[in-house]
Order: structure tokens, then sequence, then C-alpha cells
């Protein structure tokens, strides 16, 4: 049995960047899915030292993710890829690491963050809720998530990074012929490769050092969602005037939440 004492409270807490073989001692063995997934940047919790926490971060699947506060910000977004803390952290270690994680990036120009809950691990992300972070509802659940012989798993919507046709264009300049969606899926699959259907996931977003982002955001914010027996809030009145809009003006679809609203108050729509 490991009787390895829990810290008090967070003051002796330290949170720096990491290697990505440290995150991989704490993932691996944390982490629901067990996996690194795509991993690009990872910070560490210490107390006194020890390792006791890890947050990978990564890029985006999709323009649809990527431009939702606008193209113009695209690059300054990421994705909470990876998370998990030691059985004997502190019980506020995982938001302490992820606000403390996300500034520092932010310091980078990295100021907009997405994270999602799967719901397969009876998630809702009461992690994010404790951040602040903004719920934007659930994922769709269409297409399908590619695993890779090593457990490693990836959105279909990436599905052209997993392979390169190295056959020219011989009738014209040297490109490379850009192999279609179901070569690559047949090549895949001859390699071990498995699809499973996407399910929906809990989606939050979080703003960091540039507040005026979130007046940006094109993703509609609702209230947090509760466990189940539990009664869930209500829509915001704002929230029911921008959907009611966007009905009945499509070409306000992916205009800022601010924007929208707006527009909705200026031509009479209330609730």
């Amino acid at each position: 049995m490991d009787d390895h004492p829990v810290p008090k409270d967070l003051s002796r807490a330290e949170v720096c960047e990491i290697t990505h073989a440290e995150a991989k001692s704490v993932i691996l063995k944390y982490e629901w899915l067990g996996t690194m997934g795509m991993t690009r940047r990872a910070f560490g919790l210490f107390f006194d030292g020890e390792l006791a926490g890890a947050e990978c971060f990564g890029m985006t699947a999709g323009t649809g993710v990527s431009n939702l506060c606008g193209p113009e910000h695209a690059d300054r977004v990421m994705t909470i890829v990876r998370g998990a803390c030691v059985h004997w952290a502190h019980p506020h270690s995982a938001s302490y690491l992820i606000s403390r994680a996300c500034k520092f990036l932010a310091a980078e120009g990295k100021n907009i963050f997405v994270a999602y809950s799967d719901v397969e691990a009876d998630e809702i992300g009461t992690v994010y809720q404790a951040c602040g972070w903004h719920y934007c509802g659930m994922t769709g659940d269409r297409g399908s998530i590619i695993v890779s012989p090593s457990g490693v798993a990836r959105d279909e919507r990436s599905i052209s990074h997993f392979v390169r046709d190295r056959v020219r264009n011989t009738k014209g300049p040297l490109f490379f012929r850009k192999p279609s969606r179901a070569e690559i899926r047949a090549e895949l699959l001859q390699t071990n490769h498995t699809f499973k259907p996407r399910t929906p996931k809990h989606r939050y977003v979080g703003i960091y050092g540039d507040e005026t982002l979130t007046d940006s955001l094109r993703w509609g914010v609702l209230p947090y969602p509760k466990r189940s027996g539990v009664e869930k809030s209500t829509v915001s009145n704002r929230e029911r005037v921008r959907q009611a809009f966007r009905e009945d003006h499509s070409e306000y679809k992916n205009k800022s939440n601010e924007e929208t609203y707006r527009a909705a108050q200026a031509a009479g729509y209330t609730l």
C-alpha cells in the first residue's frame, strides 16, 4: 500500500515546462486514455521537486476549432490533449496546474485554449468549471477516431497527415499527387490502424492574457453541465436571443457572440 503523504496545501507547489518523457511517466499511468495523443508541449506540477501532475498541449484539428475566435486569431489557439495528476496530489492540483500552464503559454501569445471532457469516462469538465472556463456545449458525433497500432488516437479530420503519396504528376510541375480520403483510409487499415465511432464530448474554452478575445468567441456559451440526477441549468437569456437571431439570420452563424447579440437587440429580439 502506498502511504505517500498528500500535500496539505498548494503553497509549495511549482509549475514548469517538462519533457515529453516526464509527462509520459504520469499520463500513461494515470490518464484515462493511457496515451500521449498529439502532445507538443507539456507542463508539470511539482511538490518539493517531485512530479505530481502533467498537462499536455497540442494543436487543434479542423478549421472550425482553430477559427473559434476568428481566422485572425487561429495561431493563438491550443488544445489540452491530455492531463492527469498522481494519486497523492492535492485535491486542487489539476485546476492549479491548468491555470498556470495556460498563463505560461499566454505569455508566448497562445491565449485561447480548448479542452474536452469525455462522457465515456463519466467526465463533465469539473476541473474546467473550477478554472472559470466557458462551456460551449457538446461536440458532434459525426466521423471517426483513428487509433494507431500503438494506441494513439487521432481525429479522422486530420487523416491527410497520416500518409503521403509519393507518386509524382509527370504531366506538369513535380507536385506530389494528393491521395483521396478513401485511399488513405485503405492504407491505414492495411497498416493495422482501426476506426471507431466518435462520441460527443463536453467542450470548454479558456481565455488567458487577453480577455477581449471573449467577445470574438464564435461558439455559443452555455451554463455548466451537472451530474445526472441534478437539475440542469437553463440557457441564459442572452444565449437564447443569439440562438433565435442566428436561426433567422444565417449570416451571423459564424459571427462573434457579442456582435450577434448587439445585432439581435437592434432588430428587436428580446426574451
